[in-house]
């Protein structure tokens, strides 16, 4: 088997996979984006390893573990390898030349007649006008934000006014200028599905411990803890992930006061210290064991 190749954008986000591959010597190669350049001349994109020049075709599968800001660098690494036999992790890279917003997602999401809270989505004018439609508390979130930031509940058509208008005035505080509004899904918790391909790995909840606090993060207090969830929502935590070409996802999943389930985010390359600790898995190790079948098939 040729290697496979893990891209990231620091090597601190590499770590954790080369502690647990260890054993693996030749079999998996580790990378970040700054060692990827492309010859205008060959029209070809090559990975520098040491004093190596190994063309990105040679790799049997190529996971982009980590995009950030050089998400231009990879819709060319993907463009190239089209007509390769290189497969590439996740594959919403090679459908959907995005930033996997927000409003994105709920738009595949819904097509695919999977449960999602209510949503409009527009400028902070439109949401002020039309948000009241939702009903009252909702959540108003920048398209964009990530571990809880950028989110509010919003009690009703005073405070809707209120927050609409401080980013409308006020200028660089809010980037993205475009907002998604959606129903307030009340619940006594969140919960991560961490999905590899077809298969679940594990699944914890997120409970909040702060009293007034209306979101579900980690990195806000909450507390993690392994957990379960009836056949039918996995289900569609799977289908959710296949929705959005997500090959290795954390679909983060909310069951409302009478447990019916809506779907909240798909996570491509999910966070896993908290995952691990609460399950006891070595989630590096099993997300290798997975690369590495995808590329034996």
């Amino acid at each position: 088997m040729r290697p496979i190749l893990i891209i990231a954008g620091i090597k601190k986000s590499l770590e954790p996979f080369i502690l647990s591959s260890q054993d693996l010597s030749g079999k998996v190669v580790f990378s970040t984006w700054n060692k990827v350049s492309i010859s205008k001349k060959l029209n070809r994109v090559f990975l520098i390893n040491g004093n190596k020049r190994i063309d990105m075709a040679d790799f049997s599968l190529i996971y982009l573990r980590v995009v950030g800001k050089n998400i231009d660098l990879a819709h060319l690494l993907t463009d190239y390898l089209k007509d390769k036999k290189t497969i590439i992790i996740d594959r919403f890279w090679t459908v959907y030349h995005h930033d996997s917003s927000k409003i994105f997602q709920y738009r595949l999401l819904a097509d695919h007649g999977l449960p999602v809270p209510k949503f409009i989505y527009g400028s902070a004018e439109f949401i002020n006008l039309w948000g009241h439609t939702l009903g009252f508390p909702l959540i108003l979130k920048g398209i964009h934000g990530k571990q809880g930031r950028q989110v509010f509940l919003v009690g009703n058509k005073n405070e809707l006014r209120l927050l609409c208008n401080r980013f409308t005035v006020g200028g660089g505080y809010f980037k993205p200028f475009s907002f998604l509004a959606q129903e307030f899904v009340d619940n006594d918790g969140d919960y991560r599905v961490f999905i590899l391909g077809n298969r679940v790995l594990g699944t914890i909840k997120k409970t909040r411990q702060t009293e007034g606090e209306f979101r579900n993060n980690v990195s806000l207090g909450a507390v993690v803890e392994a957990a379960s969830l009836p056949a039918n929502v996995i289900k569609m935590a799977i289908k959710a992930a296949h929705s959005c070409q997500i090959d290795i996802a954390g679909v983060d999943v909310v069951l409302d006061r009478q447990k019916k389930p809506f779907i909240l985010e798909v996570n491509n390359a999910p966070q896993f210290i908290g995952f691990s600790q609460a399950t006891g898995i070595d989630t590096a190790r099993a997300i290798i064991d997975y690369l590495i079948g995808r590329a034996e098939k």
